[in-house]
């Protein structure tokens, strides 16, 4: 698969399951009462620790690569695939 197909691909992808995944975790803090219960907290934290890896990655690849379709596809795929399994986990 072309490297532009496959970035596109990816961003395709991320735009249908992110609002997915935030709506679920979004529920969820809106459910789960004051003071959240220990499950909920782990939730918020993993919810935080995922967005500094999978950016941080990214970012990695962005600054250390040549510029083009290809880098972009290897920028894209950790935050893809957090958010597919994000989505299936909380689905």
């Amino acid at each position: 698969m072309p490297a532009t197909t496959r970035a596109v691909l990816s961003l395709a992808e991320i735009a249908v399951f992110a609002p997915l995944v935030i709506a679920r975790r979004t529920a969820r803090m809106l459910t789960s009462g004051f003071p959240p219960p220990a499950r909920e907290v782990r939730e918020f934290h993993r919810m935080w620790a995922e967005k500094v890896d999978g950016f941080s990655r990214a970012a990695v690849v962005l600054v250390t690569s040549k510029p083009g379709p290809e880098t972009l596809g290897r920028a894209l795929e950790p935050i893809r695939t957090r958010v597919r399994a994000n989505a299936r986990r909380l689905g």
